[in-house]
C-alpha cells in the first residue's frame, strides 16, 4: 500500500469504510494501532493501512525572536542607507 512492507493483509470495501481504510495510524508506519479480529481465533495482528508518510517539523521561531530578527534587519537597512547616503 505504498509502504516499505512486503507483506500484510489490506481490508478494504469499495464504498471505501473496510477497516484497514478506516483504521487509525498514529505512528504513520502503514500499519493500523489496532488488531483486526474476523472471528474467534482468526486475528490479523498487523493489518495494513494506507502509508501517508508525516510531513517533515516546521521549525518554530518564538515570537521574541521574530521581533528581534525584524529589529535587526530594520537596523542593518538603516546602516546601508547611511553609507550610501
Amino acid at each position: 500500500m505504498g509502504g516499505s512492507y512486503l507483506g500484510g493483509n489490506f481490508w478494504a470495501k469499495p464504498d471505501g469504510t473496510g477497516f484497514s481504510q478506516t483504521c487509525s495510524d498514529s505512528d504513520a508506519d502503514g500499519i493500523c494501532d489496532n488488531a483486526y479480529i474476523l472471528a474467534v481465533n482468526n486475528t490479523d495482528y498487523l493489518p495494513l493501512t494506507k502509508y501517508t508518510p508525516k510531513a517533515p517539523e516546521t521549525a518554530k521561531v518564538p515570537v521574541e525572536s521574530g521581533v528581534s530578527i525584524a529589529i535587526l534587519i530594520v537596523s542593518l537597512i538603516l546602516v546601508i542607507r547611511r553609507k550610501s547616503s
